[in-house]
């Protein structure tokens, strides 16, 4: 099974470096900066899991590519549409997209271009960032990729994209309900990306504050309300799973989007907290905690000069 993995950040370069260590046959399509980067110092991951170093394949061009069989999409949410001209090359060649992208939108946008026969769901776990050196560093102990079939007919690619991965030294799961997986993790992450930006503190220090332990759990029950909106059925134990997961975090994890904030960079808020912001209004659900961490970050949203 040949893959191309589009971006070789904190998320696609870890995995994409992973799967290149377990022999999997990967490539990846990155724009003229990263390729130089990588090209000369190779891809670099320092990780609690172990540091390790590889010599990826790297190609600016969907020609360059081939013909892959599976596509996975790992940039920023702001960044998707950028990657259409490749994909509609790589597509028309019949080749399945599996989005491992933040939120829930981006999926919808695949689908709505490509159809869910061809857009499989996706999603990741895992905590890792670039550093100045374009270095890799991941620093929790999550590391996992779950993936799954939108529709039937793409159920035989995505058992033998499992069987691919099976090798690979991290998680890896076909779920058989990957639509309420990627609202588990949407949760998860727009509580725990709103929270650690607006407060600029870790998530330790969130779940000990009373305050803001209560207005986090707010908001996952507004996310909840939206997700049952939309036809998610969850079970009764959600909140308390996803609650469990923050309490069995580190308690130094922060977030992509708090690292972003810090360095001044553009947000993925529209995505993530303007996107639940949207569903309320369409459902008619009141989302006043989501929205507060929306507008209190939307000044920061296109990111700007310095760091805070």
């Amino acid at each position: 099974m040949n893959i191309v993995i589009v971006g070789a950040g904190a998320v696609g370069g870890y995995f994409g470096g992973k799967m290149m260590k377990a022999g999997v046959p990967v490539s990846f399509f990155v724009r003229e900066n990263r390729f130089r980067q990588l090209s000369e110092n190779g891809l670099r991951v320092r990780s609690m899991h172990g540091d390790f170093s590889v010599r990826p394949k790297l190609t600016k061009s969907a020609e360059e590519a081939g013909r892959p069989d599976i596509i996975i999409v790992a940039v920023k949410t702001y960044q998707l549409e950028g990657t259409f001209p490749a994909l509609d090359v790589w597509v028309s060649q019949g080749a399945k997209v599996v989005p491992l992208l933040n939120g829930i939108e981006a999926a919808e946008r695949l689908v709505e271009r490509y159809g869910d026969r061809t857009v499989l769901g996706g999603l990741s776990y895992v905590e890792s960032t670039l550093d100045a050196e374009g270095q890799i560093v991941q620093t929790s102990p999550m590391q996992e990729i779950l993936f799954g079939a939108l529709n039937t007919d793409s159920e035989a690619a995505a058992m033998q994209l499992m069987q691919t991965l099976r090798s690979c030294d991290f998680k890896v799961t076909l779920s058989d309900n990957i639509k309420r997986d990627m609202w588990e993790k949407y949760m998860f992450l727009t509580v725990l990306s709103g929270m650690t930006s607006a407060t600029r503190k870790p998530l330790g220090d969130i779940l000990t504050d009373e305050a803001a332990s209560h207005f986090l759990q707010d908001m996952l029950d507004e996310l909840a309300q939206l997700a049952r909106a939309e036809g998610i059925t969850f079970p009764k134990d959600i909140k308390t799973k996803i609650m469990g997961r923050y309490a069995n975090a580190s308690r130094t994890m922060t977030s992509s989007m708090y690292r972003d904030l810090v360095n001044g960079l553009p947000l993925e808020l529209e995505s993530l907290h303007g996107y639940a912001v949207r569903l309320g209004e369409k459902h008619r659900v009141n989302t006043p905690f989501v929205r507060s961490v929306y507008a209190l970050l939307h000044p920061h949203s296109h990111g700007q000069s310095g760091s805070i």
